[in-house]
């Protein structure tokens, strides 16, 4: 599995990060994972092309990891792509998309392409190719909203995820509520993990991975701009072993997962 981390940054717009995104290559497929606004334009500058994107992942709808899933749409048909196009996305919010993709005059049987928005259910296992499978966990990132719902049309609902691959369990946390969260894939066999760093203090965060899971690989993202120095300077206060699988990433990285 390959990881390509088109964006690193927290919800707050930073000139260093863009909001946190990743591109999964798994034997060849091509999974991006989050849509934030202006996703379009920093996948062209990192020369990549969108038209080649098999699938695209969305956690939740906060305009950093949804804001430019019809901007990107939208250009695919520019682009005149003629490759399928899958959206997975949790059943909940699977009307607010299509709606949305409607309400920016973008309707599918002009598109070009054969284009799926496939809704899922929560701690439903669920292939996104013949290598790679997902399973999603609600979280409780959104929870804090539950005061304002009026109505069912209100929808509350973010994922955290577990793709598997061969062996390889990569959880990603996705935007979490408490470090509870965090133990949504407690049993299963999690390898690696991809977790923001927003809404939980590094400290307690990696003590908490240390002491209930046995990773190989922690990758820190979702990274504050003002929070971007003391995380790195604690890194350095690991001992060798707990630093060396910690990876401050950055935009633009790319790793490769083995299991």
């Amino acid at each position: 599995m390959k990881i390509n981390f088109i964006g690193t940054g927290s919800g707050v717009i930073s000139s260093n990060r863009f909001f946190t995104s990743f591109l999964i290559d798994s034997n060849g497929y091509k999974l991006l994972v989050e849509a934030g606004d202006g996703i379009t334009g920093i996948l062209l500058a990192r020369n990549i092309d969108i038209n080649q994107i098999n699938g695209l992942l969305i956690s939740h709808l906060h305009r950093d990891h949804a804001g430019g899933f019809e901007g990107l749409i939208t250009q695919m048909k520019l682009r005149q792509r003629k490759l399928p196009m899958k959206v997975f996305v949790q059943n909940k919010i699977k009307p607010v998309l299509e709606l949305n993709l409607l309400q920016s005059y973008i309707f599918p049987e002009r598109l070009g392409f054969d284009f799926d928005i496939v809704g899922f259910e929560e701690d439903q296992k669920f292939s996104i190719s013949e290598s790679l499978f997902c399973k999603s966990k609600e979280n409780n990132h959104l929870l804090k909203y539950e005061k304002y719902k009026s109505d069912e049309k209100f929808i509350i609902s973010s994922s955290s995820f577990l793709f598997g691959e061969d062996g390889l369990n990569l959880f990603y946390s996705g935007d979490i509520g408490d470090i509870k969260d965090l133990l949504l894939f407690k049993d299963e066999p999690v390898t690696h993990i991809i977790t923001e760093t927003s809404h939980i203090k590094i400290e307690q965060l990696i003590e908490f991975l240390d002491n209930h899971y046995r990773l190989e690989g922690i990758y820190l993202t979702h990274i504050p701009e003002e929070l971007e120095m003391s995380i790195l300077a604690f890194h350095k206060t690991l001992n060798d072993d707990l630093r060396n699988k910690i990876v401050i990433t950055s935009d633009g990285m790319n790793l490769e997962l083995k299991s």
